[in-house]
């Protein structure tokens, strides 16, 4: 018997919103079919300059994004200025090239190394939602 969906009791009426940040189009695209493939709607952008247009003009409901986004861009400032106007938005960090404990990243926010499981991907998101 396949493993439950841990996603598939977050599915209200209404389909959560999650902003994926990589500069990696690669990576980009797997986690955006991941998460539509489970059931959200997924903003897909590659720097943190459309990062932050996006949330100021769409209700997301969760950030995952790329610590080092290249071209100087800074996952861990994107998160903190999406806190400053969004306090309650959960955080989801990603990185192949940086690992580290809680140092500058926002409270209660969760890190997943690369490379990663897709289960471990979903786990997170599910977490994070629930949180």
């Amino acid at each position: 018997m396949p493993p439950a969906n841990p996603v598939s009791s977050l599915r209200p009426q209404q389909r959560l919103s999650i902003l994926v940040v990589d500069d990696d189009a690669e990576i980009l695209s797997l986690l955006r079919d991941v998460l539509t493939d489970d059931g959200f709607r997924v903003l897909a952008v590659g720097s943190a300059a459309a990062a932050a247009m996006l949330l100021a003009a769409e209700a997301i409901d969760l950030l995952i994004t790329d610590i080092d986004l290249g071209a100087g861009d800074d996952g861990l400032a994107l998160a903190v200025d999406a806190r400053a106007t969004r306090p309650l938005l959960p955080v989801i960090y990603i990185s192949g090239g940086r690992h580290f404990g809680d140092a500058g990243r926002v409270d209660g926010s969760a890190f997943i190394p690369k490379p990663f499981g897709l289960d471990t991907l979903t786990v997170a998101v599910a977490t994070a939602m629930a949180a």
